[in-house]
């Protein structure tokens, strides 16, 4: 990876730490709709869907 780096002047690295979610604002709201979902079975595929689906119109 340094070697490519190195030979790309105009390329500008930011190493950013693996889970910072004081930079990455969508953890935040993975969090929150990890939390709605963990907390509820669902009855298959289809109904799961449904549920991530209303959990994130509220979001939005």
């Amino acid at each position: 990876m340094h070697a490519l780096i190195a030979v790309r002047p105009w390329l500008t690295v930011i190493r950013l730490p693996a889970y910072s979610p004081d930079l990455n604002l969508t953890e935040g709201v993975w969090r929150w709709m990890k939390r709605g979902v963990t907390n509820t079975a669902a009855h298959g595929v289809e109904h799961l869907a449904e549920l991530v689906n209303v959990d994130y119109a509220l979001v939005g």
